[in-house]
């Protein structure tokens, strides 16, 4: 060793920038591991973040409001050419707005506003994906010339007044996923769906992979030729009235991998005839969900020998009258609180009967569901949601770690704290965490789950309360181990006045919260006392690690 450090060497001026900056893949790759807050402040400060992440954060853009899609706009327009950030876009959505895409452009200064969308990403470019997942209720002022050949996926509404809508759809060739939900409003009727519309629209769609068709009324007579479709592997179907669907789809689809089928109401006899002739020839269903089965509907199924992966268990009839030629397939069951009056080891029983459960939403009758109890029984589960009057721990589960655990709500009036040490300890992987106490806060709530896997958490109190949020690093986390509640990291005094009925004032709350901010920097006996005389609402302690997202009474936040 010639004694000269590592640091020494970055130092040296002799060295240039090209010989020790890290190559771009490199950069890519560590950047796949920090959070998005972290990431967004590596690309503003340091030019080689920036140059290496660029292309990958602008690969797929999600916009959701009017707001964010012109700022989108804006940075594509006005960055220096050199950059040419619109070049990276190959995906864009248009999520969650409410507001139509031909008005984007106007309200841009200048000659801004006189631009196109096909000017923005010219046609000799890079392909650009684009998704509108928002549910538009008319394309007819849409940028047609910039949609064509890039929309991928698109969701409608359409009411009586868009009868023409399989002409505009079936125009957009590029097309993989379409959603389409009827509606009436005011004065328009229910749109009738003839076959022939569903021909001319496979028609003009040769790419569609995915269908959904919501409160649909089917009409006419089948087409006496009907051509296979062999690209569409989902279909979803929430049928209104209407005959004959059943025979159609089943001589249309001819490789379908996954099936839903939902109604309004219970399926009647003649749906279950629908549906069975469906379902009889999809002999390669890999998901097969079937939402107000009855009981007869389910037999049905069962002779056909049918791979149902979704119960929602509302009628009392699956542990009454096992079917066990489902138990190998089901990976979702929903368990709502009034449909089952045995007891929930009762309950667990037919649980354990499906190796493959993965989902469970358990809604209980009774009055306490045990966290450990469940996650030791079905130690499969990756989604757990229950909603109890009491949620604790048994107390002696505690041996084995649940790592493809990665979703959890918990809804009650009481939940223990010792379930969220529980979680923190024996659950090292749940990226969301959803906490809702119903009614009047009980005790002093602390949600303590600081490992860094959790991404999004969300907590929601039926009474007024003042969330005392702690977020912390790594370090600060390993530190905090042993004393758990030490609340070392950085604190937050929030009150969120949304929704539910509130004990005190904006006022109020903001008097206390700066109280509380002030007498945790100067703790003594004397500001203890003043605190008790004006704290009338109860406190819920938050500690986790720095979230990505959090929504806190309905106020979402970004980490």
């Amino acid at each position: 060793m010639d004694g000269i450090s590592f640091a020494d060497k970055l130092n040296d001026p002799s060295l240039s920038g090209a010989q020790i900056k890290l190559p771009n893949e490199i950069l890519a790759n560590i950047a796949r591991r920090l959070s998005v807050k972290t990431l967004v402040i590596a690309v503003a400060v340091c030019r080689a973040w920036n140059s290496a992440m660029t292309p990958e954060l602008y690969f797929s853009v999600t916009t959701r409001s009017e707001v964010q899609m012109k700022m989108f706009i804006l940075t594509l327009i006005e960055t220096n050419s050199d950059k040419r950030l619109a070049q990276y876009v190959r995906e864009l959505t248009i999520a969650n707005g409410d507001y139509e895409l031909h008005s984007l452009l106007q309200g841009f200064p200048g000659i801004i506003r006189h631009l196109d969308w096909s000017t923005i990403f010219p046609k000799d470019g890079h392909p650009v994906r684009i998704r509108i997942n928002h549910e538009i209720h008319t394309l007819d002022r849409a940028p047609m010339g910039f949609l064509q050949d890039r929309l991928s996926s698109l969701k409608l509404r359409i009411d009586g007044h868009q009868a023409d809508w399989v002409d505009v759809v079936s125009g957009f060739g590029s097309v993989e996923e379409l959603s389409v939900e009827f509606d009436s409003y005011h004065d328009a009727p229910l749109l009738t769906v003839p076959f022939s519309n569903l021909e001319q629209l496979h028609n003009g769609l040769p790419k569609l992979q995915q269908l959904h068709l919501l409160n649909v009324k089917f009409a006419g007579e089948l087409p006496e030729h009907i051509k296979p479709c062999a690209t569409v592997r989902y279909l979803k179907l929430e049928v209104r009235r209407g005959s004959g669907w059943g025979q159609y789809f089943a001589r249309k689809y001819t490789h379908l991998a996954k099936l839903h089928l939902c109604g309004q109401n219970a399926f009647s006899y003649k749906t279950d005839n629908e549906a069975k002739k469906l379902v009889e020839s999809c002999q390669g269903l890999e998901e097969l969900r079937i939402r107000k089965l009855s009981y007869e509907c389910l037999k049905m199924f069962a002779s056909l020998g049918a791979r149902l992966t979704y119960v929602p268990y509302d009628k009392g009839y699956w542990f009454s009258k096992p079917l066990l030629k489902f138990h190998p397939t089901i990976t979702t069951v929903k368990i709502k609180r009034d449909c089952y009056r045995g007891t929930v080891e009762e309950t667990m029983e037919g649980l354990k009967a499906c190796p493959l459960l993965q989902d469970l939403e358990w809604y209980c009758r009774q009055n306490e569901l045990c966290v450990d109890w469940i996650l030791h029984e079905l130690n499969n589960l990756q989604r757990l949601d229950v909603e109890a009057r009491h949620i604790r721990l048994r107390g002696k589960y505690s041996s084995a770690t649940h790592r493809k655990l990665r979703a959890l709500d918990l809804n009650g009036r009481f939940i223990e704290n010792d379930v969220y040490l529980y979680l923190s300890r024996y659950c090292p992987r749940i990226n969301q965490l959803r906490c809702i106490y119903r009614r009047q806060i009980e005790g002093l709530p602390t949600i303590y789950y600081p490992n860094p896997s959790l991404k999004y958490l969300r907590v929601w109190c039926e009474a007024d309360c003042i969330f005392k949020f702690t977020q912390m690093n790594e370090e600060e986390r390993i530190q905090d181990y042993k004393s758990r509640y030490s609340g070392s990291g950085y604190t937050e005094w929030l009150h969120r006045p949304h929704f539910s009925p509130r004990a005190i004032t904006r006022t109020k709350a903001n008097d206390i919260v700066d109280k509380l901010c002030a007498f945790s920097l100067e703790p003594s006996e004397e500001n203890d006392r003043t605190l008790k005389s004006v704290l009338n609402v109860p406190i819920v302690s938050i500690i986790c690690h720095f979230v990505e997202e959090y929504d806190l009474e309905g106020a979402v936040l970004i980490g």
